[in-house]
């Protein structure tokens, strides 16, 4: 088939040896997690366009297809010499990329522009990644995915691999914005370093490189300079230069052919909606105006220490120790801070080809930043000791110890003590604090602020932490972080019942009780592999639903079973919930100073985005009354259940 190949099938090949020159001091190597989908199509071709037929390069092979709810994923055979690999879809119909996608030629070869540019970039791991040959390795992702398939019809995709590693143009934004870290400086080798978040718009992405890029790292400063270097900015442009810094050399490109939705959407990926049901795919651009941000009642009294954001009829947004960017509030060496009275892009929400995005900084980057939102077009979701409550999403779901996303369910006896039963506007707030899943942990729901009232509501919390096991003598791969849920009792500030096993994570961290999640296994327990693998990454998104009823909980992640708990020793009392997504960063500053002297590991952190954290949510959908879990989730397997270590609270 011309312009792409599919000849080539199974596992993906694996090989430790770096692949090309080190780009910012760090080699790429063969993904060792890479692999093919279970399900999915192969690549059909797709007619290449005219501008790039006259171009010879060999194919990209063995591509799988993943199409869901607009989003198509795309899973390859590696290519010698790749150092990052690139998909953008050509003028088509439907697409929302742009106006239009053309090409230039450049001393590079044949460039698009206008296009929405999405690249693979490389895995992160919280453990350090190895040293081959006296060079620094970060691996190599194997997969892309491309947004903003919004309107149902055929494309066409052109995937490429490249020579050097797609630029970063820094944290997708609706505004541009830059935060300059202001923590105090170290007495000792930390204290010249300066630390920036550049918050850059789509619109700027295009005039600055041609095309709206995502997912690039290839980063400005380098990674065996960077105790002394300056972290955080983008990859800069050169003043009327042909060649942008977007526009690298391909070395192998196929052109694939995709249909939306999905040939096998309707069977294996549908919306199941049962009853008080929303679902919501982002699909109209938008954006939240910081002169439309209120301050949250139950914090106050500025609004980086408690934003009140919304998408009416739609979303709620609420957080705490947000950081001003530069021109907007100070914050001075003594950690307090002045404040200016309009303006606030230091926390951005925005709708973009079909994601929701939320990014900000942490408070003078010593403070626990963090942000949680709910729906505003259902009521609370309603459980009983038979029927589940059904929450997906999708997110980036790289994490360190110092920043993650968050779900929670709160609630109570009835739907009209959560919300305003006619606007759907929450009554309660809950925040998830990185004092929330260790013990002796934070209710949610428990006083945070001065404003804030009333007892705690029992919750049910989830998180993930990027916190590595131990190094494995069994050959197996190593886990790179843990999934944590407890139960957060009504009425206590205090206090969580972690729901792990010795199954599932052993040992907890620090030597506390607080079992979470780090293996999949089977019944009996056996070790079946990393929970969260392969996307605990940037990209691509990782999915997961969350299947709860009083006595049980269920976690799918990327459609397989991750983890289900037995609960039945302490179910939930709760008639109705109120369910939450978030993310947190805290105390960045050392977050930055632990993790850099371990060799390549969270390194995008690190380089690109020091200070704030960004991310990507797609596909959100809640509903209730589910008799049973749904036979699309076919690797459901109840004796995999496991009751908690203890039901004690600790």
């Amino acid at each position: 088939m011309p312009g792409v190949s599919s000849a080539q099938s199974g596992s993906a090949a694996v090989s430790g040896a770096p692949s090309t020159v080190a780009f910012d001091g760090l080699a790429a190597r063969v993904d060792a997690s890479a692999h093919f989908p279970a399900h999915g199509a192969w690549g059909s071709a797709g007619s290449m366009p005219n501008a790039l037929a006259s171009e010879s390069f060999p194919y990209v092979t063995g591509i799988k297809v993943l199409v869901r709810r607009g989003t198509a994923i795309f899973y390859f055979n590696s290519v010698a010499g790749a150092a990052d690999y690139r998909a953008y879809a050509v003028p088509t119909s439907g697409f929302t990329g742009g106006s239009g996608v053309s090409f230039i030629s450049t001393p590079n070869g044949m460039q698009p522009r206008g296009a929405l540019i999405s690249c693979a970039g490389y895995r992160m791991h919280s453990y350090e990644s190895p040293v081959i040959g006296g060079q620094h390795t970060r691996e190599l992702m194997q997969a892309v995915e491309l947004p903003g398939l919004s309107v149902n019809g055929n494309y066409t995709i052109v995937l490429e691999a490249l020579k050097t590693p797609c630029p970063f143009t820094g944290m997708p934004a609706d505004t541009d914005a830059t935060i300059t870290s202001h923590f105090p400086s170290d007495p000792g080798t930390y204290k010249n370093t300066n630390f920036h978040v550049a918050m850059t718009s789509f619109a700027t992405m295009t005039k600055t490189y041609g095309n709206e890029i995502i997912g690039g790292m290839g980063s400005y400063s380098n990674w065996v300079q960077r105790l002394s270097e300056p972290m955080g900015f983008v990859v800069p442009t050169i003043i009327n230069a042909i060649a942008m810094p977007g526009d690298i050399p391909v070395i192998a490109r196929s052109s694939i052919g995709v249909q939306v939705p999905g040939v096998d959407e309707a069977e294996k990926g549908p919306t199941i909606d049962v009853s008080n049901a929303v679902t919501d795919d982002f699909l109209t651009d938008l954006v939240v105006a910081p002169s439309s941000m209120s301050t949250n009642p139950d914090y106050g009294p500025n609004a980086n220490l408690a934003p009140l954001a919304t998408i009416p009829g739609a979303w709620q947004f609420w957080g705490r120790y947000m950081q001003y960017a530069d021109g907007e509030g100070t914050v001075l060496q003594n950690g307090s801070i002045a404040y200016q009275s309009s303006g606030f892009h230091g926390f951005q929400v925005f709708q973009k080809h079909g994601r929701l995005y939320t990014l900000f900084g942490d408070a003078g980057q010593d403070i626990g930043g963090t942000m949680s939102f709910a729906s505003l077009k259902n009521l609370p979701l309603q459980l009983d000791n038979t029927k589940y409550v059904h929450s997906m999403w999708r997110v980036n779901s790289d994490a360190s110890h110092r920043r993650y996303w968050t779900w929670a369910i709160c609630g109570g006896a009835t739907q009209g003590e959560l919300v305003n039963t006619t606007t759907h506007v929450p009554l309660i707030r809950p925040i998830i604090t990185e004092t929330t899943f260790g013990s002796g942990g934070d209710n949610p729901t428990a006083p945070l602020g001065p404003h804030q009232t009333g007892a705690p509501k029992e919750c049910l919390s989830i998180i993930q932490e990027g916190r590595p096991e131990a190094p494995r003598s069994d050959g197996h791969e190593r886990s790179s972080g843990r999934i944590t849920a407890q139960i957060h009792p009504a009425g206590a500030s205090k206090g969580i019942i972690a729901l792990g096993n010795s199954f599932t994570d052993s040992p907890a961290p620090n030597g506390s009780n607080s079992l979470g999640f780090r293996y999949k296994t089977d019944a009996s327990g056996n070790y079946l592999g990393p929970l969260i693998e392969p996307f605990d990454q940037a990209q691509p998104l990782t999915h997961y639903d969350v299947f709860l009823r009083r006595d049980r909980l269920v976690v799918f992640i990327n459609g397989r079973q991750g983890f289900c708990v037995d609960m039945s020793g302490h179910p939930l009392t709760m008639s109705y919930g109120l369910v939450t997504y978030g993310d947190l960063i805290y105390h960045s500053a050392l977050e930055w100073q632990e993790v850099s002297n371990v060799n390549a590991a969270l390194y995008h952190h690190q380089l690109n985005a020091p200070s704030a954290s960004s991310r990507v949510w797609d596909a959100i959908y809640e509903s209730d009354g589910f008799t049973d879990i749904p036979p699309q989730f076919a690797t459901f397997n109840p004796a995999a259940c496991f009751k908690p270590k203890t039901t004690a609270v600790q």
